[in-house]
């Protein structure tokens, strides 16, 4: 069961499993292409230009079928390739922030079985076995002040920087690499905000002093640190601010760099990180006014530079980090000076610039800094019009560059050697995303004949870019929602013609249908939720309050039986067993916050009204329910937004009958609190609740339905600079969830409904760093879960909520994680997903014991993965969805699998 609230909190209620040596696994059978078709070509997403390290370029890059992951290419179509899939199945790692550093990629991903909500850094060699997160940023997808902006390179390794809840403010970590090697070593000064370290504001050399180091912004004051806490402090300001974002290059121990004052406007300056030795080079627009500085690129005799002179023309200026060698460029025809430069690139000693020199209009140019050699490449658009050069990439000892043109009016792109024979456009390039150089080729995304993007390679040819990768993949039904009723299953999918409708199979081609007829035809697709219960499943129409309809069907070929198709209701919501069949809540258009409590057993006799359980005239937000403490019996709540606030219910309990529906107990929350999410262990109900004000508090409480026994168990101040309570699972005798304690950090919490047994299970991850527990699920009266405790990475534990009953089961040696996730139980056993690092990310089965614990079945044979999810089982036959590329995501059965 997962919940969200509407301000992004998840609670997943999952469960986990032990590990062994795999014995010989089933064959897996497609049950039915419900959404044929030859595979079509798919859109890549491609957020940010590939990082070169060794030779290969890395990239992140949406596959749809296993979400954005790392991606690494030689520049051939071999050796393209993804080199992890952080997140295994269909979710995201989406990778971001790519930083090299000596033989190694440091970025930003995350590290769930969802991809939501957590920023990890993380390190790769190229490997998939060599690919594996170090350290949590300690920042949650909602509410913080988003990804890390902060992540050098240094020494090999890299620093970063991690939220400290403990003391509201930010650590800097540093890491060489390896899990034992990534350790925070300095305390920021200050409290959480929205500015992180930046090394964007402030001009800083590579290596201040000689020795190395980096140097960063902090609250807008310049900082140094060289891994150790001692190294790490402020360092004086220069004299003269920076006037342009990113305006310094390095020219040997020195730095040139655009400063400003008041007295001179914004110029070029030039110092070696002391004020004494820090000055102007020249004043290039006399007086106050400025010549703004900037595109500075170094060559091997000096750095150029576009600026203004004092006719408010943009010129190229070179310099030798001297007031005499501050010098404008000139051409061979002085009495024609340049206008509208902007350096496109330098290769070796060859600066290219874009300018206007009164006659052709902007075109291309080339200099080495001598008149002589001041000349135009090529006049790509003949006469005084001229081109619109946009940007380029240095490739070797060329330059690849976009130009709008009169012959390419939407833009193409060009490579030159600096002469008219070696300029040549290349073709098939009108429509580009971005441009990186991998050694003397050219990595770009292209839309070739129109169609979606595709990452392709340029040798600076006049021929068309050779393609690298481009991902075709066959339509998908993604069958969801598997439900087993007495005569069938029902699960809901879309065949690309009906929208997404339900259906129903017996596990064999012959028997799997759509059951139409159920909705009305002139409206859109719809998402029917499915209620599974003794024997059929009630099937409900979430229509945006336009309609209310619930049916029941027994899993049969038959149409759906309908029970209530009233369109004065709104949607139905909130389905939960009781001693009479199944109980669910309806609200009236009429009286907009009237809310009623319906019970059904699967008939229309028996379908009926049971209790009014509010007539408030304020909107209906949510409705909350969960199976009750005693058998046959549920609990509920529901919370309705007001204005300003949100009003809460009492606790009501329902046996299915009128007359054993009735309130429990005032809760006692205040106007501003809203519930997440509810559940019954122990004979008592817990309620996840988030409180707003001046402080926010995530909290726990419990109630065994009398006010006396209603209150608080647990509480974190402040969620969005610590974390919030949001993995909840229930056993026999205990209500497990993910509490976040300032000195242990992100851990498992176990309660048994009193003050005095709620506390944390174990330290998982020693110190202050978060195991971050997962996919949480109750069998008896054991936990079984997944956490990360700092070096297996996200692997398999069980608990029976004692630190000598906790222990961990590894499917995946090393420290990356098998990402175990969608467990379900068949009988005596659990079937659930997980990598091991060789088949991927396939169906696996326990019963608990390391000796029972085995791959399943290899849906999709080799390293990929089929990321299967939704398994339900039908007789003896296990049923779910998977992928393979040749018929997409559709469903799928293992036969005889309950013995």
């Amino acid at each position: 069961m997962t919940m969200r609230s509407r301000i992004g909190i998840f609670l997943a209620v999952s469960f986990f499993l032990a590990w062994a040596p795999a014995a010989a696994e089933s064959s897996a059978v497609l049950v039915r292409d419900l959404a044929p078709g030859p595979p079509r070509p798919r859109s890549l997403r491609f957020d940010e230009a590939p990082t070169v390290l060794g030779g290969q370029a890395f990239f992140a890059t949406a596959d749809p079928r296993l979400g954005e992951e790392l991606w690494a290419t030689d520049g051939t179509p071999r050796g393209t390739r993804r080199v992890a899939d952080l997140c295994p199945g269909r979710c995201s790692g989406e990778p971001q922030r790519l930083t090299p550093s000596g033989d190694l990629l440091f970025f930003v991903a995350g590290n769930t079985t969802t991809g939501e909500n957590t920023y990890w850094v993380w390190r790769s060699d190229g490997t998939d076995d060599g690919t594996f997160p170090l350290a949590d940023l300690k920042i949650d997808a909602f509410g913080s002040v988003g990804p890390i902006s902060y992540l050098a390179a240094f020494d090999g390794g890299a620093v970063f920087v991690v939220r400290d809840g403990g003391r509201s403010g930010y650590d800097l970590w540093r890491t060489d690499g390896t899990r034992a090697g990534t350790k925070r070593y300095f305390d920021l000064p200050g409290e959480f905000g929205f500015s992180t370290p930046s090394n964007r504001r402030h001009p800083y050399l590579e290596g201040p002093g000689g020795s190395p180091g980096v140097r960063f912004d902090w609250q807008n004051v310049p900082w140094v640190t060289d891994g150790t806490a001692q190294g790490t402090h402020p360092v004086a300001d220069l004299p003269i601010r920076l006037c342009q974002d990113e305006g310094w290059i390095g020219l040997g121990d020195r730095l040139i760099y655009a400063g400003g004052d008041d007295a001179n406007g914004c110029e070029p300056w030039t110092t070696d990180g002391t004020p004494a030795g820090t000055r102007r080079l020249r004043d290039l627009n006399p007086g106050a006014p400025s010549s703004f500085p900037f595109g500075f690129v170094r060559t091997q005799d000096g750095v150029y530079f576009s600026a203004q002179d004092r006719y408010r023309r943009v010129q190229i200026w070179k310099t030798d980090g001297t007031t005499e060698g501050t010098i404008r460029v000139r051409t061979p025809r002085p009495e024609r000076p340049l206008n509208q430069a902007k350096i496109v690139g330098a290769a070796g000693s060859r600066v290219y610039f874009a300018a206007d020199d009164g006659v052709r209009g902007l075109e291309l140019w080339k200099t080495d800094g001598n008149p002589a050699t001041t000349q135009p490449v090529a006049d790509l658009s003949p006469g005084p019009a001229g081109s619109q050069i946009l940007f380029g990439v240095v490739a070797g000892d060329g330059l690849y560059f976009v130009a709008v043109t009169s012959a390419e009016p939407e833009g193409s792109l060009f490579f030159t050697q600096g002469t008219v024979a070696s300029t040549v456009r290349i073709p098939g390039t009108s429509k580009l995303g971005f441009l990186s150089a991998l050694g003397d080729r050219l990595l770009l995304a292209i839309d070739p004949d129109g169609e979606d993007s595709a990452l392709a390679v340029s040798d600076g040819s006049a021929g068309r870019p050779r393609t690298l990768l481009r991902i075709e993949q066959a339509p998908s039904s993604s069958p969801a929602n598997l439900s087993p009723a007495s005569r069938g299953l029902l699960f809901t999918a879309d065949d690309g013609v009906h929208g997404r409708e339900v259906w129903r199979t017996e596990g064999r081609r012959g028997g799997t249908i759509r059951l139409a007829g159920l909705f009305a035809t002139d409206r859109p697709p719809v998402r029917p939720p499915l209620f599974a219960s003794r024997g059929g499943v009630f099937i409900s129409l979430d229509d945006f309050g336009r309609d209310s309809l619930v049916a029941w069907s027994d899993g049969g070929a038959e149409p759906p039986r309908i029970l209530v198709h009233d369109p004065s209701l709104f949607s139905p919501r909130g389905f939960v067993e009781t001693g009479e069949g199944v109980a669910f809540f309806l609200g009236h258009f009429e009286t907009a916050g009237a809310l009623e409590l319906w019970g059904s057993d699967g008939t229309p006799e028996r379908t009926g009204k049971l209790a009014v359980v509010d007539e408030g005239a304020d909107s209906l937000a949510q409705v909350f329910a969960t199976a009750g403490p005693d058998p046959g019996t549920a609990t509920f709540l529901f919370q309705s937004i007001l204005s300003r606030s949100v009003r809460l219910s009492p606790l009501f309990s329902t046996d299915g009958t009128a007359g054993g529906t009735r309130a429990l107990a005032p809760l006692g929350l205040g106007n501003h609190t809203q519930v997440l999410g509810l559940l019954a262990a122990a004979g008592r109900s817990f309620l996840v609740v988030y409180e707003e004000g001046r402080r926010s508090v995530s909290k726990l409480w419990v109630s065994d339905g009398t006010p006396s026994g209603t209150g608080e168990l647990f509480r974190i101040n402040d969620p969005f600079a610590h974390s919030f309570v949001n993995e909840v699972a229930a056993t026999e005798n205990r209500f497990f969830f993910t509490g976040d304690g300032r000195a242990a950090g992100r851990e498992l919490w176990v309660s048994d409904g009193t003050r005095e047994g709620t506390h944390r299970v174990a330290d998982l991850a020693p110190g202050n760093a978060d195991a971050s527990p997962s996919d949480l699920f109750g069998f008896g009266n054991l936990l079984f879960f997944c956490a990360d405790d700092g070096t297996h990475g996200r692997e398999l534990w069980i608990t029976d909520g004692t630190v000598e009953g906790t222990r961990q089961i590894e499917i995946r040696p090393g420290p990356r994680g098998s990402y175990p996730q969608g467990f379900a139980r068949i009988g005596d056993r659990v079937v659930f997903a997980a990598d091991d690092g060789i088949h991927g990310q396939e169906v696996w089965e326990t019963d608990g014991t390391p000796a029972g614990t085995r791959l399943l079945s290899d849906v999709l044979p080799g390293p990929d993965s089929s990321a299967p999810t939704g398994f339900a089982l039908f007789g003896t036959d296990l049923l779910f969805a998977a992928g393979r590329p040749n018929v997409g995501n559709e469903l799928f059965r293992v036969p005889g699998v309950a013995r």
